[in-house]
């Protein structure tokens, strides 16, 4: 029971995380994108559930579309920056997805402790990545 509570109050400081600082970031980097051409969304989700029915992630994404089209459905091929929160073992990661001709894997670029997700620490992270995956993507 210890261990549940634990999980869910991780979960709840994670989404409070996404909510206040990491979001805010990827509203303005979207306003940006915009301003160059280029279209994004912000997905937030929960996920995962195990055989008890405790809820193991919490993840924001920052999908980058070609040009000003934004498709309706099949967002695998776009590049991805997500922040995910697990559960199991207390960390949020910063997981990318660049998307280039013979490459479309996902890459840890970080794992964080709550407390470690600053604006700067987020506006870092989403720089570098936009920087390699518009230069490989032509966007």
């Amino acid at each position: 029971m210890h261990q549940a509570i634990d999980k869910y109050f991780f979960l709840k400081n994670a989404d409070h995380r996404m909510t206040v600082v990491i979001e805010p970031v990827m509203k303005e980097i979207s306003k940006e994108l915009q301003s160059r051409g280029h279209e994004s969304a912000i997905i937030k989700e929960c996920q995962t559930l195990s055989k008890s029915g405790t809820l193991h992630h919490r993840h924001i994404s920052l999908i980058i579309f070609t040009g000003d089209k934004k498709p309706a459905c099949n967002l695998v091929k776009y590049p991805v920056i997500a922040f995910v929160a697990d559960s199991e073992k207390r960390i949020v990661w910063v997981r990318e997805k660049k998307i280039v001709a013979k490459d479309n894997r996902e890459r840890n670029a970080g794992e964080y402790r709550i407390g470690e997700i600053t604006r700067q620490l987020v506006e870092k992270h989403i720089h570098n990545f936009l920087r390699e995956a518009l230069r490989k993507t032509g966007l």
